[in-house]
């Protein structure tokens, strides 16, 4: 499914007044920044800021310099990122993540939190961040690892017994192989990778199925008959109680410029 900037805006818009208060969202924000561990002085660029968790915790430890502009395509996610209370050295500017209005070289560090599922055109967004970046610049992108969300593996153990194939969230950047590929095809190379675990209580199940089929990352089974969603659900609530605690596993990754520009002999 192509999913436009329009119809993502319009989601993380419904979003926006709740995202904050997601334990997991927090902490996921505080483990990319520190990994990125942010120097004085330093300029970064949030994409796909959201409600600004991640910029405001880059942003206070930049010391008494430097200073943190988190871009989104959600006014609703902007809005909230403005009215938090909290580091002053942020600013906000509601853009695409494929075309910041930016000049070329002007970021010390790129950052990315939960972002890398939405995006359209990968190897044009880390194509776009390098173009903004500096020669030594890194980034730090996190995403989910392989089968790393347990409602979401139970979700595709579900509904494969219905014939549904449903897309691992992870996407291309969870594998070697194919991270390996995107990156350089962008002129990026991953220079570390770092798995971390987030445990908590299992969610109510009907709670937890109505996230994932609303994320709309899961098309074959919105499109599905209702008898199919059914079966599919009860599969689901079975596979779901299975786990009292639901460990999510995330990738941190940091990553850093080709010397060669992408394409080049």
């Amino acid at each position: 499914m192509t999913r436009s900037a329009g119809w993502v805006a319009a989601k993380f818009d419904r979003r926006a007044p709740r995202y904050d208060q997601s334990t997991m969202h927090r902490w996921q924000a505080e483990q990319a920044v520190d990994f990125l561990a942010p120097a004085s002085g330093q300029r970064i660029l949030d994409v796909a800021t959201g409600t600004g968790l991640a910029a405001r915790a880059a942003a206070a430890r930049l010391g008494s310099r430097g200073a943190v502009i988190g871009v989104d395509i959600s006014a609703g996610m902007l809005r909230q990122a403005q009215q938090a209370p909290g580091e002053r050295r942020c600013w906000f500017v509601r853009a695409d993540a494929a075309a910041a209005p930016f000049p070329a070289g002007v970021f010390d560090a790129v950052l990315c939190v939960a972002a890398v599922p939405y995006f359209s055109d990968l190897v044009g967004v880390l194509r776009e961040w390098r173009r903004v970046c500096r020669r030594q610049a890194q980034a730090v992108v996190t995403v989910p690892a392989a089968d790393g969300i347990p409602p979401w593996r139970a979700l595709g153990q579900a509904a494969a017994g219905e014939g549904l194939p449903l897309a691992d969230p992870s996407g291309p950047l969870a594998d070697s192989q194919q991270r390996a590929w995107a990156l350089a095809a962008a002129g990026w190379a991953c220079e570390q990778v770092r798995e971390v675990v987030f445990e908590q209580p299992r969610d109510d199940p009907q709670a937890a199925f109505r996230r994932i089929v609303d994320s709309g990352l899961v098309e074959p089974l919105r499109t599905a008959s209702k008898q199919i969603q059914q079966r599919v659900w009860a599969r689901f609530e079975t596979l779901y109680h299975a786990e009292s605690i639901e460990a999510h596993r995330t990738l941190l990754l940091r990553l850093v410029m080709l010397r060669a520009r992408p394409g080049a002999a």
